[in-house]
């Protein structure tokens, strides 16, 4: 067993060599043969303890002591974690990769243990959810880091019986979490009661697994660069797709352009029936529809020939206010900072000044009413103005309307309304938002 050579390799340009290093075997092992192997890099051991055991101080105790034997400098960070919606596992994980990345330096290499068992575990974990082909591909070898940082798992084609030889050939101590004995984790059912029985049915299972999932791997990775081809003809801004563009590609494709999009922007995977529905609700609904799908807090939906995507959309931003010249006022809702100014007229809306006696306010969805834009030869529903310009239905109750008193004088972003628009030589102030509530 040497992987020294492949630990050089994978940190020959890095600035510092950072072990994620929990106590146990695998750590234990990883952190003395990085020792062993890169001598000339700097390298640097950070425990994070989750605080989840009682031996929590005892674990850190040791690995401080480990470090200081050894003469690698450690740093150890304290994590809480305060919630569990996507199970345990998944948030210790999300918080100690956070505090590592917070210790890091630029352009280092971050190292993990994982072996080629917690690989099969996690493989089994997958497939008992229904993943496809991106979860079968379970942990990869290397994926960047904060920081411009690589985290790297150079053990993952070694077993735990490997491990063990070496450590013990190399007179190492480690340490036991006594939680990896309690079978009510679905990873410790599966280290303890599953993999044993087929393991010593099949002995040759894990290496023949490894090989599965490294070509499962391979193949999501034709499958996201087919994504890539895909999406970017259709992109039309951040979080908006040409409907029509999507609608000629095959299923298979769309759901595939579908789940790159929403990975480019962090969202709550959908699973298969909701991406079924929004290919038929959404994706393959009549032009003048406005169909919505929501998966979590967050929505897909479709205006004319653009499927959009948004995270915690609030449609109806009720609260009306009060405003007063030159003093900016932060709307609700995160819809932005509305300015009524004559403090410089170049940007937004021109209007004219209001009269001493006028009350300035600021209002949400008012139904059923009728303006005559500046200019404009007809006075029209607002509702037909807003489809005019473009303003998608769900957030036409969150455009800003602005009132002299109970008279309708401008829709923000939009027009002024005929009457209020500033005459030669009248006063006239600048009306804008600091944040355009069409930019969803």
């Amino acid at each position: 067993m040497d992987i020294a050579k492949q630990l050089i390799n994978q940190t020959s340009t890095a600035s510092q060599i950072v072990v994620a290093y929990s106590g146990g075997l695998d750590s234990t092992v990883l952190l003395h043969m990085v020792k062993q192997s890169t001598p000339e890099i700097p390298l640097l051991a950070i425990h994070v303890n989750h605080n989840l055991s009682p031996n929590a101080v005892k674990w850190q105790a040791h690995c401080e002591n480990t470090c200081k034997a050894w003469k690698i400098p450690f740093i150890a960070k304290s994590v809480h974690i305060t919630s569990n919606e996507k199970g345990l596992e998944a948030e210790a994980r999300k918080l100690r990769y956070e505090a590592i990345g917070e210790c890091i330096a630029q352009n280092s290499v971050v190292l993990t243990g994982q072996h080629q068992q917690d690989q099969l575990e996690t493989f089994l974990l997958q497939l008992k959810r229904g993943a496809g082909p991106k979860g079968l591909s379970c942990m990869p070898r290397s994926i960047a880091f904060a920081k411009d940082a690589t985290l790297h798992r150079p053990l993952l084609d070694l077993t735990r019986q490997e491990l063990e030889q070496y450590a013990n050939d190399n007179n190492l101590d480690w340490i036991e979490d006594e939680s990896n004995q309690d079978t009510r984790f679905e990873r410790n059912f599966i280290r303890r009661d599953i993999l044993p029985t087929i393991q010593a049915r099949w002995p040759g299972f894990g290496k023949a697994a490894s090989r599965s999932i490294a070509l499962i791997a391979e193949q999501q990775q034709l499958v996201d660069e087919m994504a890539a081809q895909d999406f970017e003809p259709l992109r039309l801004s951040e979080n908006c797709l040409d409907s029509d563009g999507l609608k000629r590609l095959s299923k298979p494709r769309q759901r595939n352009v579908l789940r790159y999009w929403f990975n480019t922007m962090n969202l709550l995977m959908p699973s298969m029936t909701v991406l079924n529905n929004m290919l038929i609700q959404v994706i393959d609904a009549k032009t003048d529809a406005s169909p919505k799908v929501q998966w979590g807090e967050q929505q897909l939906r479709r205006f004319r020939s653009g499927i959009y995507v948004f995270n915690n959309c609030i449609e109806h931003a009720g609260i009306n206010c009060d405003i007063t010249l030159n003093q900016p006022v932060n709307l609700n809702d995160n819809i932005g900072i509305v300015c009524l100014t004559d403090e410089g007229c170049e940007q937004g809306l021109l209007l004219q000044s209001p009269g001493g006696d006028e009350t300035v306010s600021v209002r949400f969805n008012v139904s059923g009413i009728s303006c005559k834009p500046s200019g404009s030869p007809h006075t029209r529903k607002l509702k037909d103005l807003y489809k005019q310009h473009g303003i998608p239905p769900w957030q036409r109750s969150r455009t800003p309307l602005i009132y002299y008193n109970e008279q309708l004088v401008a829709v923000v972003g939009m027009f002024v309304c005929e009457g209020w628009a500033p005459a030669d030589g009248a006063l006239s102030v600048s009306c804008r938002l600091v944040k355009n509530c069409h930019n969803f």
